[in-house]
């Protein structure tokens, strides 16, 4: 790809070019695998400047443990001890300073993620302004994987139990089919995941240093790096887990019959 790429840009006439992914982040996390990256860019651009999106940790775990579930994950609960690649995501202070420290003299520029400090309360407006990129009619993509609604998270982690992502086998489950698709469609527009009390105070303690270090050297002026928000946990308006059981075990056996129903319609056509 490097040598594509590197193609790429010399045969165009722009002056700028932006690459985006939120994989370079969790995915170069040695200091060794930033400097590569930093060589590279450097042999082929004069000015380098860095973007990085910071979001509420707490905020950044639930949408990774529905990201989870959608996966195949039947976790019922956050876990109290993040996994250390969530724990890398969302611990800003540790990848500010690796990414200062091993992509010098690229320009780093703090964005934090949440809509009211976004330009015209929108995500890619803010984008554009933070790159300086010129104010044209952008094509603005769909909005896509959007964290599931809790009755969703509730039905589909249980429903992972009974048509899981791998069989005891090793391969892949067919049945699966397009059930992320579904779920995604039908369960984003209800009350949301809460997590416990106890999740919500061991990750607010965990990283309460890491936020402080930020605010107080990029945004001095503010009281807080986040937006204070109500803490919203777990409660009693919660479905009773009896009923959930009994809600995907149907979903289950309707999504079984109508998988083979369709295998059979497919193997006759």
């Amino acid at each position: 790809w490097q040598a594509a790429l590197s193609a790429e840009i010399k045969a165009q006439t722009c002056s700028h070019v932006v690459m985006s992914s939120e994989h370079l982040q969790s995915r170069l996390h040695e200091p060794e695998a930033i400097r590569a990256l930093s060589d590279y860019l450097q042999d082929r651009f004069s000015d380098i400047r860095v973007i990085l999106y910071i979001r509420d940790p707490l905020d950044t775990i639930v949408s990774l443990y529905s990201t989870a579930v959608k996966s195949g994950s039947r976790l019922a609960e956050l876990p109290l001890s993040p996994p250390d690649l969530w724990a890398n995501i969302v611990n800003h202070k540790a990848t500010i300073q690796r990414w200062q420290a091993n992509l010098a003299p690229a320009e780093l520029r703090l964005r934090l993620f949440q809509k009211d400090d976004f330009v015209q309360g929108d995500l890619l407006a803010d984008f554009i302004s933070a790159a300086e990129l010129p104010a044209l009619d952008y094509k603005r993509p769909k909005r896509a994987n959007e964290s599931l609604d809790r009755l969703g998270l509730e039905v589909l982690r249980r429903l992972n139990k009974d048509i899981p992502v791998i069989l005891p086998d090793g391969t892949t489950n067919p049945q699966r089919g397009n059930i992320k698709t579904v779920f995604e469609a039908h369960f984003n527009g209800g009350a949301p995941f809460l997590p416990s009390a106890e999740a919500v105070a061991a990750y607010d303690a965990a990283f309460a240093d890491s936020n402080d270090w930020v605010r107080e050297t990029f945004f001095p002026e503010r009281e807080y790096l986040f937006t204070p928000k109500t803490r919203n946990m777990a409660s009693e308006d919660a479905l009773a887990p009896g009923d959930l059981d009994e809600m995907a075990a149907f979903a289950a056996a309707l999504w079984r019959r109508n998988h083979k129903r369709g295998t059979r319609k497919k193997n006759r056509t």
